[in-house]
């Protein structure tokens, strides 16, 4: 009889132990995912951020094509993601920093500063470079609404006889 009961403590150790290190295995896993998953919020939310910053960029060139360089700061949003271009002029070309803004609730918010040097050519403002500056200390403020300054659209256009 006592062989018997040795050998059901036996079978009942193993099927613990196994438990056990299923257990480890699942909690390394899950550990392994979420740190995954961090880090491809992480990298979402740059590539958002410089695409922020980039649209801004576009915007504010759109309207200088249409006539109308921007003197006040150009600001709107696209996606998640916020931005602010400032323009000024430099020996003939604009020259336009944009800071793209992504918040992240719970963390610091993501901030990208896009400069892009644009040259008239064929009497148009195309980008002749882009360049990636360190962020403000500062974030910029997150505009209120949609994009403060809207390109004139072709029916609005004047007319040049």
């Amino acid at each position: 009889m006592r062989h018997n009961r040795r050998r059901g403590a036996a079978i009942l150790l193993a099927v613990v132990l196994v438990c056990g290190a299923t257990m480890l295995g699942l909690a390394t896993y899950v550990a392994t995912v979420a740190v995954a998953a961090g880090r491809v919020q992480h990298q979402r939310d740059t590539v958002q951020c410089v695409y922020a910053a980039e649209s801004g960029i576009e915007l504010a060139r759109a309207c200088a094509n249409s006539g109308d360089v921007p003197r006040e700061p150009v600001t709107g949003s696209v996606g998640n993601g916020f931005f602010t271009t400032q323009v000024r002029e430099a020996d003939g070309s604009l020259i336009m920093t944009s800071d793209g803004l992504v918040e992240r609730p719970g963390k610091a918010d993501l901030v990208r500063r896009i400069e892009g040097r644009c040259a008239l050519r064929g009497g148009r403002y195309v980008v002749r470079s882009w360049k990636t500056l360190p962020p403000p200390e500062t974030p910029t403020a997150r505009p209120s609404g949609p994009a403060s300054v809207e390109p004139k659209s072709l029916s609005d256009r004047e007319e040049s006889p």
